[in-house]
């Protein structure tokens, strides 16, 4: 049996679904949304659902994309098959070369939201090289050694002016491909446009409940955390079916609190996993007040009576 939970990125949505019974649609979309497991390997768990499912055994019915559509497609089954082509073009293109240059840069996840400063090369493994020497630098620097990074790779169309530039290529801290953004253009070539199965959206029960703090860690976002605050149950409607979940926050630098609010890779919700106390990183701690209110242990006018005398440090001592 083919291990799908794998492709389950947080570790705490995995084991909660350990025995949920997904789809074969449902369990491409996940797949496909992976950002801890390799293109080759996303592109292979694909293969196995379009080699052992039929297209109505596929059960479409609870998925939705809410910016496509089948297109010229008869089955969710032939977006995966489309999807698979795509991706498998998007890995070829590395290696075609004219008119083409290509632009790397690596970089610490801890300053993802810093101005990218990249170097152009001429051909894909020119730039690859470059990125396995700035990756060598930090494993041999014992000061940033265990410094997170993340990598990417654009392929440039030169004297190209309208449309997708060309594929996108993102690696993890392990320098592992783990997404590739494809060229629209040569990916339907004068056909009609369809959503690809990472397009889609589909419901995962979280083990998550309103007030619980969480991490949230994608490749190539800073780390950062947050207080789950709201319900969170299946629609009756697939169309309203969503997959980020709003995060209170506290901002220390703005002295602000605030909340995400369906931002990419910044509450996502496969991207969620538990946050401990004692993991809580010391600037985070307000988020234990949040909680508190949250959870209903404090009175929320008490939160703000203490916000607005400038004692928030004082509440922190209180949990």
């Amino acid at each position: 049996m083919y291990d799908l939970l794998q492709f389950i990125d947080s570790p705490d949505i995995r084991e909660y679904n350990r025995d949920t019974c997904f789809t074969p649609a449902e369990w491409a979309v996940l797949v496909s949304k992976s950002l801890k497991r390799t293109v080759e390997e996303k592109i292979e768990a694909l293969q196995y659902l379009v080699d052992c499912y039929t297209a109505d055994q596929f059960k479409e019915e609870t998925i939705w994309s809410e910016f496509g559509s089948l297109g010229p497609l008869q089955s969710f089954r032939d977006v995966v098959i489309e999807t698979i082509r795509a991706w498998k073009g998007a890995l070829a293109a590395r290696f075609e070369t004219e008119g083409i240059v290509f632009a790397a840069g690596l970089y610490e996840q801890e300053y993802s939201d810093q101005r990218r400063d990249w170097q152009y090369f001429s051909t894909y493994e020119k730039a690859w090289a470059y990125l396995l020497k700035e990756k060598q630098e930090y494993l041999d620097d014992e000061d940033i050694k265990d410094a997170k990074t993340f990598a990417k790779i654009h392929r440039i169309k030169i004297d190209h002016t309208t449309g997708c530039d060309g594929e996108d290529y993102l690696f993890d801290s392990e320098m592992r491909m783990v997404n590739v953004s494809i060229d629209y253009g040569k990916c339907f070539a004068e056909r009609e446009e369809f959503a690809l199965v990472d397009d889609y959206l589909v419901y995962v029960p979280l083990p998550f409940e309103k007030g619980d703090i969480v991490r949230v860690d994608f490749p190539q976002t800073e780390v950062h955390y947050g207080v789950f605050s709201s319900d969170w149950k299946k629609p009756d409607d697939p169309g309203r079916i969503h997959m980020w979940a709003p995060l209170e926050m506290y901002i220390e630098a703005r002295n602000d609190f605030d909340y995400t609010d369906n931002c990419p890779y910044y509450d996502w919700v496969l991207g969620f996993s538990r946050c401990p106390d004692e993991e809580l990183p010391e600037d985070e701690y307000v988020l234990k007040l949040i909680r508190a209110v949250r959870k209903g242990d404090m009175d929320f006018y008490t939160l703000l009576h203490k916000f607005g005398r400038g004692e928030l440090k004082t509440m922190m001592k209180w949990f």
